[in-house]
This record gives structure tokens, sequence and C-alpha cells, in this order.
């Protein structure tokens, strides 16, 4: 079959004004897709920390003796079942919270970290 020039040339017309059709419509589509993508990103950009791995995100003031950390134990029984959860902890909680309670635990001090500025800030 054997086109002619007339034919070849309404055909390529055809394709022409559908391409003028699509191609907006698809450069629009892209543009949501883009802005769509960008908010979720920035949203997402920034997240509320609800806990950091010092005693101070969960303790304010932070436990100081060996009573602050029973006292502690004693009355937020869930939030250190949660953090032992959370970190992947394999040890038995219930003896945990015994030894706590007996004070068959060993006190450590450790010294205070260097606070250098800007280490908070973005």
């Amino acid at each position: 079959m054997k086109i002619t020039e007339t034919e070849g040339l309404a055909v390529m017309n055809t394709l022409i004004r559908a391409c003028k059709v699509i191609i907006p419509n698809m450069l629009a589509v892209l543009a949501m897709g883009l802005m769509l993508i960008s908010t979720q990103a920035s949203a997402q950009e920034y997240k509320k920390i609800t806990r950091l791995g010092t005693s101070q995100a969960v303790c304010p003031g932070g436990v100081q003796t060996v009573a602050d950390l029973q006292e502690f134990f004693r009355t937020n029984p869930n939030a250190i079942r949660s953090i032992l959860a959370d970190s992947g902890w394999s040890g038995d909680a219930n003896a945990l919270f015994e030894a706590v309670a007996n004070g068959d635990l060993t006190e450590r001090a450790y010294r205070v970290a260097p606070r250098w500025p800007g280490w908070g800030s973005k």
C-alpha cells in the first residue's frame, strides 16, 4: 500500500495536533507530580523528635543517684519497658526492675560531654 503525499501530510498534521494536546497535559501532570513530591519531601524534612538516647529525654533533669533511678523505675514502668522494647533489648525486664528495686546495681559516674556551639542548629 502506497501513501500519497497528501495522505502523509494529513497523518503528520493529525500527529502534530495530538502532540499539541498531549504534551501540555503531560507537562501539567509532571509539574503537579513534582509539586506533590517536593511538598511531601519538605513535610518529611522536619520531624518532631520525641525521644533521644539520653536520660533527659525521658526523665527531665536526669537521674543523679541510685534513689533517683529507683524512683524513676517505680513511677514510669511503661516508659522503661517501651525503651527496652524499642532498643531491642533481649534481657528480662522483670529481672531488671527487681534488681533496680533491690539496689542490686553498680553506680558509675561519667563525665559530662562538652557542648559545642551550633550542635543543635540545622
